[in-house]
């Protein structure tokens, strides 16, 4: 039957589809049946033959029509009978083997172009071997082509490139990474002279009027290398492809990026597509952008705006954990290649597709349960409600969609709900905590909490009660429930309205003063009286006494205390006038005073201390904005308290004294670096600390005295307050003048006091006063910059300047003060300033912040005497 087939094959009598049907009937006759045997050489030659046979079966397309109807001709539009021949063929041969025939095929006879491609295609797809040997033979093609010339080895060069890159990357480089490769750089086939750089051009210009759109596009692209003295002949080519493609009403700006010659005739929108996800997958391989996008977004600034960032940034529900696509858009925006305007507009359109999804899974599900309801019945008593929990609990993406649309109604639209809607709601809640013990956690999306919790934690968060509207929803919620105890649902509703103790202890102190300073005093279901009783209710008779595991302070009066501070500056906020825990406060420091008196600090100053070091990181700007943060909270915090707060009296040898080491080490240390401008405290705070002294010495044995001793010491060892005293006087004087006669039932200034007076009213014309030059540099810094006439600040400096003839310290002290504050220096003797500047005119000032802020420990003055500049 074999030479049969074979004779009538090699007379043309058969069919080409006759003939593949005898050959696959051949594949499966077994000789030894008939007791003949057939020699494997014998079998070659058949197979050899018809695979001849097949390729040059009836040439009557030409190479043009090849060209233009190249891409019909892929693997997946192969006939049947074809790809079996040749996928059999590529199992008995070699792939080499094939290919060197396909080469001698194509050199000796006329071929059927339609079988060829289409048996090229079929090898590429079924033997993994065929791309490097395709490549190899491609190679030796365009070596032979422009060696001599050769017009033929050209076009079948391009043909089985151009096939190759049909079949997908997997398979074959695409079309415009071969024609890079094979004639982008110096060193291609062409680089070598000007006559084979003409040959390519005019083979390439030769196939203009035939090539598909898509092809001359990468022509345009990705051009062949020309060197600069041989532009004009490019040029030409660029200009001629271009006029082709406008006739064609072809945009090159449509091409995409990574375009495979597989998609041809596919859409611009389905191109972008393509592109993105190529350029993603890309990126999760490598962790960069690939240089195709980036030169796209520069040299193709149209496509990549118009068609690429559109495809990439089409509106998503984001994933909690960053994806590939969301890491490939960050690197994006941070190289500033996604406009700023739409980047924003696409992280709304996602969270608008999220509420969209959350919405449609509501409005299929939540109403699927709500009917089965009434105010009558039970609604944990139907068992399908159970049934239909469980299933969703296995289904995370739905139960976490649902859950989100669950905490939009019950936050932002509660009070707008229906009481059947509500109750349905409430139902669900009931249910999916009885099957609590296998419901997963989930995330809320923004990340409202550290990391995933239980769903009904997540609920919790939804439910505020800072208004008195929420509150009331808050009420029918709890109702509704039954069961708010074990439901974990929204503690603070049991607070205040429920009011039972017992239910009360389920949080902690920390957790009540948070929930309470949220509260909005202006829309309080509560009263001020009455929010205030409860608050003391709950602090001195609750929290108070109970103990430490149980959320309470187990009657340690300062850890009360700080437990208030902490959460009015964890809240950043300040006391408003319907809150009663400054009160509360009060009550609790004065209650504790024989407890402080006795303890070395003072908790109050070390709190803020513990929690400016806590952030505390030199080098770290960071950190210095931190601190200065927790700064403008903390004294808000201490303005709104007593000021007596602030200093410590301590009871020593049968006498009581102030102790005021601990305020000025907390103005050294902290109060300095929230200074503005620098250097000098707000007027509220001066006041404050100086309220303090006077008010704490009123509680000593001599109070008088012990306000002297105090200020004697500031002025060594906190010379920040020392000069913000000076500095303001003018609006000190009568709050602090008042406030003594009152304490004392109007005993005179004390002394230190005093000179504060002295030194303001010597800047307008009185005698220059015993005081330290920093306070002297403070209060005539203050008069000057009230002052538009500069006549009593140059009868102040000249007095001066005569003192400082006879003062050494006055005289090394007053130059850099002077400069600090900004003075006008000409007004003052040239005795008084020789010697801060050397006879070559080099300023040898000390450093002013040396002079400035450095306390001198121990009663040190700046010249080493033992003495107070005060005294």
């Amino acid at each position: 039957m074999l030479e049969v087939v074979y004779h009538l094959h090699t007379q043309n009598i058969l069919s080409l589809e006759y003939m593949l049907e005898r050959y696959l009937k051949v594949q499966m006759f077994d000789a030894s049946l008939c007791g003949v045997s057939v020699s494997p050489d014998a079998l070659r030659r058949f197979f050899i033959h018809s695979l001849t046979h097949t390729l040059t079966y009836r040439p009557r397309l030409k190479v043009s029509d090849a060209i233009a109807m190249q891409r019909e001709w892929s693997f997946a539009k192969t006939c049947r009978l074809l790809t079996s021949l040749f996928r059999k063929l590529a199992v008995i041969f070699k792939v080499e083997e094939l290919l060197s025939h396909l080469q001698q095929v194509l050199e000796t006879h006329e071929v059927n172009w339609q079988h060829v491609l289409s048996c090229l295609s079929t090898l590429l797809v079924y033997n993994p071997n065929t791309q490097p040997s395709l490549k190899e033979l491609l190679s030796r093609l365009l070596s032979s082509a422009f060696e001599g010339y050769d017009l033929e080895n050209m076009i079948t060069a391009f043909l089985l490139a151009r096939q190759g890159a049909l079949e997908g990357p997997g398979v074959f480089p695409s079309y415009s990474e071969w024609f890079k490769m094979s004639f982008g750089g110096a060193s291609s086939y062409h680089g070598n002279s000007k006559k084979s750089l003409v040959f390519l051009l005019k083979f390439l210009s030769d196939l203009v009027p035939f090539d598909p759109p898509q092809y001359l596009k990468v022509h345009i692209l990705h051009p062949p290398y020309v060197a600069v003295k041989h532009r004009a002949l490019l040029q030409e080519y660029v200009s001629l492809t271009k006029t082709r493609l406008a006739d064609l009403k072809v945009s090159i700006e449509e091409m995409g990026l990574y375009e495979d010659i597989s998609g041809a005739g596919t859409s611009p929108r389905c191109q972008a597509r393509q592109d993105v996800e190529k350029a993603i997958s890309l990126f999760g391989s490598t962790g960069r952008i690939s240089a195709t996008v980036m030169e796209a977004s520069i040299f193709r600034r149209p496509y990549f705006l118009s068609r690429f960032l559109p495809a990439l940034l089409t509106p998503r529900v984001l994933p909690v954990k960053p994806d590939a696509r969301m890491n490939f858009i960050d690197s994006l925006k941070k190289a500033e290649k996604i406009p700023a305007a739409q980047h924003s507009s696409y992280i709304e359109s996602c969270q608008r597709e999220r509420q969209r999804q959350q919405d449609s899974v509501y409005h299929h599900i939540i109403p699927c349960l709500t009917p089965y309801f009434n105010v009558t019945c039970d609604p944990r008593q139907s068992p399908w409600a159970s049934q239909f929990v469980n299933i969703l609990l296995g289904h995370i993406q739905l139960l976490t969609a649902l859950l989100h649309r669950m905490w939009d109604l019950l936050h932002n639209q509660g009070v707008s709900l229906s009481a059947a809607h509500v109750l349905g709601l409430a139902a669900f809640v009931v249910h999916l905590h009885a099957s609590q013990t296998k419901s997963p956690k989930v995330q809320l999306c923004p990340p409202l909490l550290p990391g995933p919790v239980s769903v009904l934690e997540a609920l919790t968060t939804a439910l505020p009660c800072t208004t008195q509207t929420n509150m009331l929803f808050c009420v029918r919620w709890v109702r509704l429930e039954r069961d708010p105890e074990h439901l974990g649902l929204h503690k603070i509703i049991i607070q205040y309205i429920i009011n039972q103790k017992a239910q009360l202890t389920l949080f902690s102190f920390s957790e009540w003063l948070a929930a309470e300073l949220r509260v909005q005093r202006s829309e309080d279901a509560l009263s001020d009286p009455d929010r205030q009783e409860y608050q003391q209710w709950a602090c001195q008779q609750l929290y108070l006494p109970s103990p430490v595991d149980k959320g309470g302070c187990a009657g340690d009066l300062r850890t009360a205390c700080s437990h208030i501070l902490n959460a009015v500056m964890d809240q950043k906020t300040v006391w408003s006038a319907g809150t009663c825990l400054p009160d509360i406060f009060s009550r609790l420091q004065l209650t504790s005073r024989s407890q402080r008196t006795q303890d070395k600090g003072h908790f109050l100053l070390d709190l803020i201390s513990h929690r400016c070091s806590v952030t505390s990181d030199l080098q770290s700007i960071s950190s210095e904005l931190s601190i200065q943060q927790t700064l403008h909270t903390w004294n808000r915090v201490i303005l709104a308290l007593p000021a007596v707060m602030l200093v410590t009296v301590k009871t020593g040898g049968g006498k009581r004294t102030l102790d005021c080491e601990t305020l000025m080490e907390h103005i050294n240390q902290y109060q300095r670096k929230g200074c503005s401008p620098a250097g000098l405290l707000p007027y509220h705070l001066t006041a404050h600390f100086l309220r303090a002294v006077l008010m704490a010495s009123v509680s000593c044995d001599c109070a008088s005295g012990e306000v002297n001793k105090a200020m004697s010491l500031i002025s060594l060892q906190c010379p920040l307050l020392l000069v913000s005293a000076g500095h303001w006087w003018g609006r000190l004087s009568p709050v602090l003048v008042s406030l003594w006669h009152r304490l004392t039932d109007g005993q005179p200034l004390p002394q230190q006091l005093q000179v504060l007076a002295d030194c303001h009213l010597w800047v307008l014309s009185c005698p220059v006063p015993s005081a330290p030059p920093l306070l002297l540099a403070a209060c005539l810094h203050c008069v000057w910059e009230g002052q538009a006439s500069g006549k009593g600040i140059r009868t102040s400096l000249e007095m001066l300047g005569q003192l400082t003839e006879q003062h050494t310290q006055v005289s090394t002290l007053l130059f850099p003060i002077a400069k600090c504050f900004k003075l006008n220096l000409d007004v003052c003797s040239k005795g008084s300033l020789a010697m801060f500047v050397s006879f070559d005119g080099v300023d040898t000032t000390p450093p002013i912040e040396k002079i400035y802020f450095t306390p001198h420990k121990g009663g040190q003055s700046a010249q080493g005497e033992k003495k107070s500049p005060f005294m």
